[in-house]
């Protein structure tokens, strides 16, 4: 559930590189280099070996 999660938020980042990263019942999108999430960015050089994305989930739909 987890990865599709996290799959899920990178396609919707994915499409949307030229404005802020949102999508519906989601808060607090991070893109990042590191893994702690600690700086977000918004352009990533080419060689970049891996872009980590977390984000808060507002609502849970079992």
């Amino acid at each position: 559930m987890k990865s599709a999660l996290v799959l899920a938020i990178a396609a919707l980042a994915a499409l949307g590189f030229g404005m802020p990263a949102q999508a519906a019942d989601f808060t607090n999108i991070v893109l990042s280099a590191t893994k702690d999430g600690g700086t977000p960015q918004s352009n990533f050089p080419v060689e970049t070996p891996v872009i980590y994305v977390s984000a808060d989930l507002e609502r849970f739909i079992a």
